[in-house]
């Protein structure tokens, strides 16, 4: 098989001479720093049981300290430094707590620590994205979705674009079964900023409108997701002008007492061949070094439709991933990190193409990613620099695009590599104990490399064309930042400022050199004010920006329904977007009502044009970008979870969307109504359930783009509402997690999607711990 063994070798060799640099790394030298004096230590209970709570992670907050409780709900961190400090506890089935702790010379004994049950965790939350250190989700002004450990098991999801499905304030539209491009309040492509551990996925030829991206991250590496809705820029710079999605991947643990080791073992089935995966995961470690690495095999057959559809035939593909991370502490105040991630995916084939568009092939071979980074974590006693972090990070794509109309001799080929390096260092600063500060200057430099050929079948000649993109093209971008945190009695302000450059230069022999560079002043205010304990009120504004990037000013090549042609005189787009909302957070119902305005500015998009003269190419219409437009987005979203009983939780969201130009011409790819509605179900003894309804209403309020859109049906897509049902059971080390996904066999596809959802079928996911 071309995956297994052209690819395999090579890149598996390659992972090998990069991972015994790490180690090597690692290993070679152990620096010494005097400890910082102070200990604490406590032991878990459950409140309704009194038994232990074992495998509870304990963090410190801006330290690099934390541990996981034993089986005995016992935990001890040593060597804290002196002064005031915030734990954070947390364990699947338990409500999350925080705990403020003095330390001093002497030890600390919190003694028995009482865990209360609960399977809802809205608004509980400790997120990242919103100001780039940890935050309680209730504290920030920010909309912001969390999809947790505990849901990524039980959903079991085959992508992590289909992860995200039915989470509060996205929706998810594939193009094809080995894609998934988020829409985060109704923008979506490079309008919507992808990233993982703090590392952007997005690059400069990320496109205009659906992408795959998002699905060259294993959903088994990924500890959690967040989703920062129509906020982004002034934290992570260019594209998130609909919001910002980040993906926080599995990291080991430290140990006391000594050595380690541990993993997993898991293998899922899918009805209908639609899919067999398997993925093996070890970890070591102890007081100083820990590691974590994983491998995954998959084979996706193809997508079986519901009732009216059937097989979607050729749609299903193969895909091999790894990934590593190891951490070293070195003394009690540095912590390095050091992770390296490859994914490969063969023969992704897009159905709509051959199914509507008339051609005979038409597929992504390959579609590889490639992501290495290395982190610095100084933590310090100076109130000024209590933590200062350096990120280097590494980036590649590859992306092979094969296409043959029916009754062609010709096979046509476009190959793109993308090559991304990125550096970031950030300080935070604590004045006081309200008051945060976190700065910083980030890097990015991108590097393209494109080609093209047309092969006859017949006479075997191979003739080469420009790549989509010139050869050498490549964009630069220079930030600093700074976001500010005042938490006061009831009310907390957030407000920050990015100042951000971006370069482009592309030497283009045919349609000559290009130029492009532009500087972005944006900033955001937000605060949360709680009238009443557990009910908040929150406002806040965002301004964004997205850069020209490489895709925008040098594509040469089809789209959807057009050949899109070179042009060098874009300016950026930017947004303003306002929010005012309310936060829920109680013992037993906890939720958010938003309503928000997105101004944008300076749109691009494709506008009518020529090349050499004419308006045809290649029996295509010939289309370049263009700042073009204003818009707006305007929605609401609700969101909310209850507890019912200690087992019973119900949970839901909706989003609805209204967006229009300023000449009210509809935007394009505007979701219609749709959310979710649920229960769970948790046992102690170990069982555990999930029935969920999904529903989207029927979108028929079409932009131009839209009509001429191949994905969507004449009239606008249908509504649609689907039933998912899930279970899972627990004993010792083994986890079983089954599912029946629409199981009324509806028909049904995602707006703007070129294929159709599942029909009813079952799936079967086995992990055993050792």
């Amino acid at each position: 098989m071309h995956l297994y063994e052209k690819v395999y070798k090579s890149k598996c060799n390659s992972l090998l001479r990069n991972s015994a640099f790490f180690i090597f790394i690692l290993l070679s030298g152990v620096f010494h720093f005097s400890a910082f004096p102070g200990s604490i230590m406590g032991k878990l209970s459950n409140i309704e049981t009194s038994e232990p709570v074992a495998a509870a992670s304990i963090l410190v907050f801006n330290t690099s300290y934390g541990t996981f409780s034993d089986d005995q709900g016992v935990f001890i961190i040593d060597d804290l430094p002196e002064g005031p400090h915030i734990l954070h506890i947390s364990s699947v089935g338990f409500i999350t707590q925080e705990i403020e702790v003095e330390i001093g010379d002497e030890p600390v004994d919190l003694g028995i620590i009482e865990m209360i049950p609960g399977i809802n965790q809205l608004n509980r939350e400790i997120v990242i994205s919103a100001r780039r250190i940890p935050q309680i989700q209730y504290d920030s002004p920010h909309s912001i979705s969390v999809l947790n450990q505990e849901e990524l098991v039980t959903l079991s999801p085959r992508s992590s674009a289909e992860a995200l499905f039915g989470m509060p304030g996205v929706f998810l539209q594939k193009t094809n079964h080995g894609g998934g491009s988020p829409i985060v309040r109704g923008l979506t492509g490079n309008q919507s900023l992808q990233m993982i551990d703090g590392i952007r996925l997005n690059n400069a030829i990320s496109r205009y409108g659906p992408s795959q991206y998002f699905n060259t991250i294993d959903p088994n590496s990924i500890s959690h997701i967040e989703v920062v809705r129509g906020a982004g820029s002034v934290q992570y710079g260019s594209d998130a002008i609909g919001g910002t999605i980040q993906v926080f991947t599995k990291s080991p643990g430290f140990t006391r007492g000594g050595f380690h080791a541990g993993g997993n073992l898991y293998g899922k089935f899918m009805s209908e061949g639609m899919e067999q995966s398997g993925r093996a995961e070890l970890e070591l470690g102890n007081e100083r070094i820990a590691f974590y690495g994983g491998y995954s095999l998959r084979n996706y057959g193809d997508i079986v439709g519901g009732a009216d559809i059937g097989k979607q035939d050729p749609s299903g593909y193969r895909e091999m991933s790894a990934d590593l991370k190891t951490l070293y502490r070195v003394g009690d105040n540095q912590l390095f990190t050091f992770a390296y991630q490859f994914l490969f995916q063969d023969d992704v084939d897009r159905w709509d193409q051959v199914a509507q568009r008339g051609y005979s092939v038409w597929k992504f071979d390959p579609q590889n990613r490639y992501l290495a980074y290395g982190r610095w974590d100084y933590y310090t006693k100076s109130k000024w620099f209590s933590h200062i972090q350096t990120t280097a990070s590494l980036n590649r794509s590859e992306e092979q695009r094969i296409s043959r109309p029916e009754g062609s001799l010709v096979t046509s080929t476009e190959r793109d590599n993308i090559s991304t390096f990125g550096i970031t260092t950030e300080a935070t600063s604590q004045p006081s104990s309200a008051y945060v500060i976190n700065s910083g200057i980030e890097f990015y430099h991108d590097i393209v490399q494109s080609s093209s050929w047309d092969e006859n079948s017949l006479t075997g000649t191979l003739t080469n064309g420009r790549g989509a993109y010139p050869s050498g093209a490549n964009a630069s971008s220079l930030a600093l930042f700074s976001l500010h945190t005042l938490k006061l009695k009831r009310t907390n302000l957030s407000y920050g400022f990015r100042m951000h450059h971006y370069g482009v230069s592309a030497i283009d022999e045919e349609f000559g050199d290009i130029r492009n560079s532009s500087i972005a002043l944006v900033g955001n205010l937000g605060m949360t004010f709680e009238f009443l304990p557990g009910l908040a009120a929150v406002a806040s504004v965002n301004s964004g920006f997205r850069s020209p990037n490489i895709d925008d000013l040098t594509k040469f090549g089809r789209f959807d329904y057009g050949f899109e042609v070179p042009v060098s005189d874009l300016k950026p787009e930017k947004s303003v977007n306002a929010e005012l909302g309310l936060k829920i957070f109680s013992d037993h119902v906890s939720g958010s009502l938003s309503f928000f305005w997105n101004n944008l500015f300076d749109l691009i998009d494709r506008v009518r044009s020529t090349y050499m003269g004419n308006i045809l190419y290649r029996g295509d219409t010939v289309y370049r970008k263009s700042n073009v437009d204003q818009a707006y987005i305007q929605g609401v979203e609700i969101e909310t979870g209850m507890n019912i009983t200690p087992v019973f939780t119900a949970f839901g969201n909706m989003m609805y969307l209204f967006g229009s130009t300023s000449e009210g011409e509809p935007l394009r790819r505007i979701p219609p109504l749709n959310g979710s509605i649920g229960i769970r179900y948790k046992n102690p003894d170990g069982f555990s359930g999930r029935a969920e309804i999904l529903f989207a209403g029927k979108q028929n309020r079409l932009s131009d783009g839209d009509i001429s859109d191949h994905r969507i049906p004449a009239g606008g897509t249908p509504g649609w509402v689907i039933v998912n049902l899930y279970a899972g059971y627990v004993i010792k080390k083994l986890t079983f997690s089954g599912g029946l996904l629409n199981p009324t066999d509806e028909t049904y596809k995602t707006h703007g999607s070129g294929i159709y959802g599942y029909g009813r079928c079952a799936q079967l996911s086995i992990r055993l711990a050792f």
